[in-house]
């Protein structure tokens, strides 16, 4: 018994990769001029305000803070793990390694980082409208991209030195190669994204669920409601109660040689453990340090105290925090609620992906500070919720895109000050 989702759409018309790539470098030229305004005619009045001193950093200088100092370190000295205090294992290598060998062809690790995140998100734009070009109605496809460039924390694909644009190319080029049936290609795509970003076992999971099913080789029994929210009242409850078929078990027999090239996905992520492992003793380093950000596995963690802490004991020194905190969990849990409809739309591949890119981030994290960026790589979400805006008035359009481009403008100009918003 085979999926329940929608056939993709495959007519090959829509938005093409020249238009997504004009669409993503119109924004950028947007951004880059409204982060320079911002830092420049605006009070550097955030807690990261000192910025770095390089070649264009009058122009450039406002997409430099927070954790881009970590990547500078690492492409210039290398890891370390100094006992007791933050470290720089808690970030993945390729997006630093990146950036250290662009370097010398720029003049400066700042310019590097910066380009790097330009290109990636470039890059990841016309990926995108590929893979929903598969799957979308023309309509759909537009309205996604739009969503896409205009997410209110869309900034962090056109410049911040951070590694969310290098994951997502990653990631949406590894399921573009998987639709093609390279898988070979599409694991070793998949190894770049699985050491870029803790939540890389999200891309090797969901490249294994997406051969599986071109093979139909995942056996499934009879469609039931996913979660909880199934038995809610309105329209929550009629999304959670959307049916599927759950899988349990797998063909063997069904399976090709080749199909085993998704695996090579896992290599960044084992490769880093074990790197780790070697230089370290700790192959989960990466997460051992967290506890010096206050982000030590546990209850504290999982139920988001440190957050409830701050809205009953210090809610007016903190209002800008513990709203942009608010915003980004319902927006991530929001898209956690989608995840049957996303199965039924586009199958167990970018399901099962999209649950563990997004899931992670939300039990790891101390408050929701930062899932608004996953929110970009959880590039499912991004199509499902194109479609269905698409289908709706062009009032209601126009509405959700200038109320998320207002927060983009907004997160962006705060970013550019040195606050920190995600």
């Amino acid at each position: 018994m085979t999926t329940t989702r929608t056939a993709p759409h495959v007519d090959g018309t829509g938005v093409g990769p020249g238009r997504a790539a004009a669409a993503f470098t119109a924004l950028a030229a947007l951004l880059l001029g409204w982060v320079w305004a911002s830092s420049t005619w605006f009070p550097a009045d955030g807690e990261d305000p000192v910025r770095s001193t390089f070649a264009g950093s009058g122009l450039l200088g406002g997409w430099v803070h927070f954790d881009a100092g970590w990547y500078f370190e690492i492409a210039i000295n290398g890891y370390s793990m100094p006992p007791g205090q933050q470290a720089s294992v808690a970030f993945f290598p390729t997006y630093p390694i990146a950036v250290r060998h662009l370097t010398p062809y720029v003049g400066s690790v700042e310019l590097a980082g910066i380009l790097l995140t330009f290109l990636c998100g470039l890059g990841a734009t016309v990926l995108f409208s590929l893979w929903a070009r598969r799957r979308l109605a023309p309509a759909a496809q537009t309205t996604a991209l739009a969503l896409l460039l205009l997410q209110p924390y869309a900034w962090y694909l056109v410049g911040a030195v951070y590694a969310d644009a290098l994951f997502l190319a990653a990631a949406v080029g590894a399921f573009v190669l998987a639709d093609r049936n390279r898988p070979l290609a599409a694991g070793i795509v998949g190894a770049v994204a699985s050491a870029t970003r803790p939540v890389g076992l999200a891309i090797v999971a969901g490249l294994v669920v997406t051969q599986l099913e071109r093979r139909d080789a995942l056996r499934f029994r009879s469609g039931v409601p996913l979660g909880r929210l199934a038995d809610r009242p309105g329209r929550l409850g009629r999304i959670a109660a959307t049916r599927v078929t759950v899988p349990v078990g797998v063909r063997l027999r069904a399976l090709r040689p080749s199909d085993a090239g998704v695996l090579v996905a896992a290599v960044g992520f084992v490769g880093w453990c074990a790197w780790l492992w070697w230089r370290f003793g700790d192959p989960l380093a990466f997460s051992t340090v967290q506890r010096y950000w206050a982000q030590r596995s546990g209850p504290v963690t999982f139920l988001k105290l440190h957050l409830g802490g701050l809205i009953l004991l210090e809610p007016g020194d903190n209002v800008r925090y513990i709203l942009g905190c608010l915003l980004q969990g319902a927006l991530v849990c929001g898209a956690l609620a989608l995840l049957p409809r996303i199965v039924r739309r586009f199958g167990w591949g970018p399901g099962v992906y999209t649950a563990v890119v997004l899931g992670l981030p939300v039990v790891g994290s101390k408050d929701f500070q930062g899932t608004g960026r996953y929110l970009l790589a959880a590039f499912p979400v991004i199509a499902l919720a194109g479609e269905w805006l698409a289908g709706r008035s062009p009032r209601t359009r126009r509405t959700v895109l200038v109320v998320s481009a207002l927060l983009l403008v907004v997160w962006s100009h705060l970013y550019a000050r040195g606050h920190y918003v995600a």
